[in-house]
């Protein structure tokens, strides 16, 4: 099973991607408005091609962004129960921090 921490782990990576997609997106635009400015048909025709790429791009990056978080509502409740406190006694543990459980309180 996929653990919150590994879950926010892809979801940053993912996040961090979309936000390279759209500094793509930023940079064709530019472009595209730097060969209008100048009157440069080709140079227009060549930043539209890149800006239609880079929108693509962007958007199966946003698409990934909003898949890769594994969890649904009631799954993300029943973790927080029953597997989170598990999960960070374990991260505690590697790094030599002592937490204990005591009625159901870390």
């Amino acid at each position: 099973m996929t653990t919150f921490e590994q879950a926010f782990s892809d979801t940053e990576r993912a996040a961090d991607s979309a936000l390279k997609s759209a500094g793509a997106v930023n940079t064709q635009a530019r472009a595209l408005m730097r060969a209008a400015k100048a009157g440069n048909i080709a140079g227009v025709k060549r930043a539209q091609a890149g800006l239609v790429e880079a929108t693509k791009s962007l958007r199966q990056e946003v698409d990934n962004a909003n898949a890769v978080w594994p969890f649904q509502e009631e799954d993300e409740e029943r973790y927080l129960q029953d597997g989170y406190a598990d999960e960070l006694t374990a991260a505690a543990q590697d790094v030599e921090l002592g937490i204990y459980r005591e009625d159901d309180v870390l």
